[in-house]
């Protein structure tokens, strides 16, 4: 076992440089957001642009053929979402009421069934029924205010994009000559993998989008709630952020169907097909479609979602996935790193025996980084003594030969 001699300099300095890089990223998340976005949009966009480029001239044609390409599509999703959220929004006034006259419906049957007395339940009523009713109602508002910053953001975010995918060439080449030429070829691969990555989670997430929105509008449109597809689209849109979204989005439609229908059938048919839903897109579609490309571990996710959520709101919930991602493929080339891209691994179970084979040298252990380096005085010493001597030496030699 050896004995390892921290050093305090260099731990100060990486906990400085850590908490700096957090205030950074939380003091200028206005800023930083719509380039973070317009970097996974232009990594995204890339092929496309590449393919206008091929049978148009001129790059500049182009690039804007590609963000129209893009726009397009959103700005019809929102204008049908907008249309169709009207009627929705025109009915919250109502739901509440509603909720409590489907909450006394409840404590009926259980006043009966249990032989409570109605003064206790109205008791119990009065001091919960108002953070009850509050909590889902404050949640939709406080989803459509954030959604909304989100959608504001995104303008910068395209115009951002379209002078990225402009100088991407000239960009790329600024950010390889920071590098010599014996690590150029590491960062070249890095940015291949940093772009495979991410079209591959940007492209499979919008085809997990795509079948979520379909078969939820079918299915509340079988069960017969009123604005199936804004349900549906706001299930798809939510499932943007992982593991939670889909829950979200079955949560909502669960509340309007409980608190607009006369039947407790279908609040709980609701709940039936977003169960079924999550459980297949959790089990079988986003690991086969967007697993495949990132392989991040539900630990290391949940995790990043409560760090991006913590520090970017929404945004950084959105985010974090791709961003762990990369981080990991980052860390996969570097070899001090390539312990901690194992441990983000979604196959970690698996490789318990690559940990110990594998990174059992000392280069690989986190401590060697603040490791205190060996003094190399005594070397030096040495090393002028010998530089000295020699000259004297010479000298010497030179005076008996004049002598002679």
């Amino acid at each position: 076992m050896n004995d390892y001699t921290l050093s305090l300099q260099r731990l100060a300095h990486f906990l400085i440089i850590t908490c700096l890089l957090f205030a950074i990223l939380i003091i200028a998340k206005g800023i930083l957001v719509p380039i973070a976005f317009a970097i996974l949009f232009t990594l995204m966009l890339k092929p496309i642009a590449d393919w206008y480029e091929r049978w148009l001239p001129g790059r500049v044609l182009s690039s804007f053929l590609t963000i129209f390409t893009f726009i397009i599509p959103i700005v019809c999703i929102l204008a049908f979402f907008w249309w169709q959220s009207v009627g929705v929004f025109d009915e919250f006034s109502g739901i509440g009421a509603k909720l409590k006259q489907g909450f006394d419906i409840a404590f009926e049957w259980v006043n009966e069934q249990f032989n409570f007395t109605r003064q206790t339940s109205d008791q119990w009523l009065r001091e919960h029924m108002e953070p009850l009713l509050s909590a889902p109602l404050g949640f939709i508002g406080q989803s459509i205010t954030s959604t909304s910053v989100v959608v504001g953001s995104v303008a910068l975010s395209i115009l951002y994009t379209f002078f990225l995918l402009l100088y991407r060439t000239g960009i790329k080449k600024f950010f390889l000559i920071q590098f010599g030429d014996n690590t150029r070829n590491e960062a070249q691969r890095i940015i291949r993998e940093t772009q495979r990555v991410t079209q591959g989670y940007l492209y499979g997430l919008l085809l997990v989008i795509s079948i979520l929105g379909v078969s939820s509008s079918i299915g509340m449109w079988i069960i017969g709630i009123d604005y199936p597809f804004f349900w549906g689209a706001l299930a798809a849109f939510l499932a943007i952020i992982p593991y939670i979204g889909t829950f979200i989005g079955g949560f909502l439609p669960f509340i309007y169907a409980f608190a607009s229908s006369d039947s407790i059938w279908t609040p709980i048919a609701v709940a039936g097909l977003f169960m079924g839903i999550q459980f297949i897109d959790n089990n079988f579609i986003t690991p086969s479609v967007v697993g495949s490309s990132v392989k991040i571990n539900p630990l290391a996710a949940i995790l990043a979602l409560i760090v991006g959520g913590a520090m970017w709101g929404v945004a950084g919930l959105i985010l974090c996935i791709p961003v762990i991602a990369i981080m990991k493929k980052i860390f996969a080339q570097i070899p001090f790193l390539q312990p901690v891209s194992v441990l983000l691994s979604s196959d970690l179970y698996l490789k318990e025996r690559i940990m110990e084979r594998r990174f059992e040298d000392e280069k690989y252990r986190l401590v060697s980084f603040f490791k205190e380096e060996e003094p190399v005085a005594v070397v030096a010493d040495e090393t002028a003594q010998v530089a000295t001597q020699t000259p004297v030496s010479a000298t010497a030699e030179e005076q008996a030969s004049a002598n002679r």
